[in-house]
C-alpha cells in the first residue's frame, strides 16, 4: 500500500526542512507566509492527519523528521507563535481541528 501517497511524502518531507528556518529568520519567514495562508492551510489540513501506521513496530522517524502529520503540525504552530496577532485565527478557519499551542 502506499503507494503514489508514500512517494509523495518521500518528496513533502525535504520541502519542509527547507522551511524550517534558523531561528533568527523565523518570524520573518512566519509573517511572509500570512498572506499565503489560504493557498498553503487548506493542504495542510488534508495532510494533518497523516502518520505512519506502525502497528506494535517502532517508528524511527521522529529522529529524522519524517512524519509528515508531526511536521505539520511542528510548522501550523510555528506559523502561530510568528505569524502575528490574526493567524491563530486563520489557521482555525482552515484547520478547524487546529489546537492553539500558546499559553493564555
Amino acid at each position: 500500500g502506499g503507494g503514489a501517497s508514500a512517494g509523495a511524502a518521500g518528496r513533502l518531507v525535504p520541502a519542509w526542512a527547507q522551511l524550517r528556518a534558523p531561528p533568527q529568520h523565523v518570524s520573518r519567514l512566519g509573517q511572509a507566509l500570512v498572506p499565503y495562508y489560504r493557498q498553503i492551510l487548506p493542504t495542510f489540513n488534508l495532510l494533518k492527519g497523516w502518520n505512519k501506521s506502525t502497528g506494535d513496530a517502532m517508528d524511527y522517524s521522529q529522529k529524522t523528521r519524517g512524519n509528515v502529520g508531526d511536521l505539520i503540525n511542528e510548522t501550523l504552530e510555528m506559523m502561530e507563535m510568528y505569524g502575528g496577532p490574526d493567524a491563530y485565527i486563520n489557521i482555525k478557519y482552515m484547520i478547524p481541528t487546529y489546537e492553539s499551542c500558546m499559553v493564555v
